[in-house]
């Protein structure tokens, strides 16, 4: 397998300038992409701002807490300072005390966008003896986490490759899946592809930039995530040295693969909602022009069968993005069934996203036929078993060719989304 060297992570999120201290507690709200951040939680730290952590996404159904486990904040207060690049940083000075009742300093930091928790130790002294920190986990029900191992030796051979720390890292996908709209087109909610946040592999460097990448190790059902630097590395390390625990909230998959023409792509099962279908879209990387069809069938004993609706035959656009197609007609769909949305494309190559779940995969080689997918689906196995693609259908909650019905608020009490197995 090719030895991967730690570096320096690619930012691809915008940070914001907004940091706020909530108005009648020492906590933040950190601003971030899809997802409200609280950093603080004065309850549990005696009225201080602490170094705990909340997210939580789709107005507030689901939620994950994260705490620095054996550490409080030291006597000086916290404070919001610009960072290098131009965002803010919310600074916490604080205390870990270890397993022999030693007291060592250390600060938290916390920065906006795709939050980035960072631990800074000044000194050997203060670093831990082992080199394991170890973090409380609490989250709410409706997710489910999944470690993302390192690309295979064949999975390389194949062109497969991952961002910056997405090996070693976990994700967690909620019980919803899907995009939701009235028959006007107003949003109602909007789960995309179920992901709700990613744990990246932590990475330490020293103040002359040498950097290794740290392990960790989720234990849902006990709550805790631990840390392990190696500590060879810390030994040699010149101080301060910073660790840097980073949460990203895309609903893109982290691995990426380049694709042939002329095959179906098709991954599930997902569990449907209760509504008629419109679109479907998938996240892309188009580098020349391609006619695509997408689809969405339903189950056959486990596998992809009878279709249930397809796109038009479309050029799709160039770049990496979001492609989305309209359905040709608009079959409502049901709560009690599980689907399966399908690609195919000619001409040229398509690059997938994905994360490594328990899901299955289907690529099955047929001549590319705008507008025109089988029905059924194509016997064959042909693709690799745990991926789900970066995919979801839009849904309307008003039956076709009615008006939308008034409703107050938003949201979707009653509609289950798509759950993840």
């Amino acid at each position: 397998m090719r030895e991967r060297k730690p570096g320096r992570r690619k930012r691809t999120m915008p940070q914001s300038r907004s940091i706020q201290r909530e108005p009648d507690a020492p906590s933040y709200r950190l601003d971030a992409d899809g997802a409200t951040v609280r950093v603080g939680n004065p309850a549990r730290y005696g009225g201080r701002c602490g170094p705990h952590l909340r997210v939580e996404r789709w107005g507030g159904e689901r939620w994950l807490e994260l705490r620095a486990m054996s550490v409080d904040p030291d006597v000086f207060p916290e404070r919001v300072r610009p960072n290098s690049r131009g965002g803010d940083v919310l600074e916490i000075q604080a205390v870990r005390t270890d397993a022999s009742g030693k007291r060592r300093g250390e600060v938290h930091r916390f920065e906006s966008g795709s939050t980035e928790w960072s631990i800074e130790w000044a000194s050997p002294a203060d670093a831990p003896p082992n080199g394991i920190i170890w973090f409380e986990v609490n989250f709410s029900d409706g997710l489910e986490w999944r470690f993302q191992r390192p690309l295979t030796a064949p999975e390389l051979d194949q062109g497969a490759s991952a961002g910056a720390g997405v090996e070693g890292s976990y994700v967690c996908y909620g019980d919803r899946r899907g995009r939701f709209v009235d028959r006007r087109g107003l949003e109602w909610a909007n789960y995309e592809t179920g992901r709700f946040a990613q744990i990246f592999r932590p990475r330490a460097i020293d103040a002359d930039g040498a950097a290794v990448w740290a392990d960790q190790f989720l234990d849902p059902l006990a709550g805790k995530l631990r840390v392990e630097l190696p500590l060879d590395w810390l030994r040699q390390a010149r101080y301060p040295v910073t660790l840097d625990p980073t949460i990203g909230y895309t609903s893109v998959g982290g691995y990426s693969i380049s694709l042939s023409p002329n095959y179906i792509y098709s991954n599930g099962p997902f569990t449907g909602a209760d509504g008629w279908l419109l679109s479907m879209s998938q996240y892309l990387g188009v580098s020349a022009s391609v006619s695509a069809t997408m689809a969405c069938y339903a189950d056959a004993s486990g596998r992809p069968g009878a279709r249930v609706a397809q796109t038009a035959g479309t050029i799709l656009p160039t770049g990496t993005n979001w492609k989305t197609l309209n359905f040709t007609s608009q079959p409502a769909i049901s709560s009690g069934a599980v689907y399966y949305p399908a690609l195919s494309y000619g001409t040229s190559n398509v690059t997938h996203y994905y994360d490594i779940l328990n899901l299955d995969w289907w690529q099955i080689p047929r001549t590319y036929q705008a507008g025109n997918m089988p029905d059924p689906f194509p016997s064959g196995s042909g693709g690799q078993p745990y991926y789900v693609v970066s995919a979801y259908f839009t849904y309307t909650v008003d039956p076709p060719g009615q008006p939308a019905a008034r409703r107050l608020g938003r949201g979707v009490s009653g509609q289950r989304g798509v759950r993840v197995y």
